[in-house]
């Protein structure tokens, strides 16, 4: 990483940060703090993007061609959030920064975050479809 930033013309330990592990109290509090939540291109997080999501914390992703790569693009969509998920590198670049920069925006990410986590945390549509399955898989064949 240093190297990349030094290509860039930036100073690494000026703009980077490594934290020690933190336990759950400290990581909520760090993610209430932060501006954006930037998800691993390749290999997403759905817990940490979820834990994101009850902070109020905009998360931008690159959706992958795998499904460890569309986790938290499948959170944003859901909650009609689409506009986060980057279609290239250059945008998901662009988005962060404008997310971090520009703080009417963030703001307006924020509010539908807190409108629309609902569709995460209170739809009982899921939960029912997994009941109906395992309720179809636990019956006996017909005979």
């Amino acid at each position: 990483l240093s190297h990349v930033f030094k290509r860039a013309g930036l100073g690494f330990h000026e703009s980077c940060l490594f934290l020690p592990w933190l336990n759950p109290s400290e990581f909520f509090g760090l993610m209430k703090r932060a501006d954006v939540f930037l998800d691993t291109i390749g290999f997403s997080g759905f817990n940490t993007a979820m834990q994101g999501v009850e902070c109020g914390l905009p998360i931008v992703t690159r959706e992958g061609h795998f499904m460890r790569g569309r986790l938290a693009s499948g959170i944003l969509k859901r909650m009609d959030l689409s506009e986060l998920v980057a279609q290239s590198e250059d945008e998901y670049i662009s988005l962060a920064v404008k997310l971090v920069r520009d703080r009417e925006y963030q703001q307006y990410i924020r509010e539908r975050i807190a409108t629309s986590s609902n569709k995460l945390f209170g739809d009982l549509e899921p939960i029912r479809a997994l009941e109906q399955f395992l309720i179809s898989v636990s019956r006996p064949p017909p005979t």
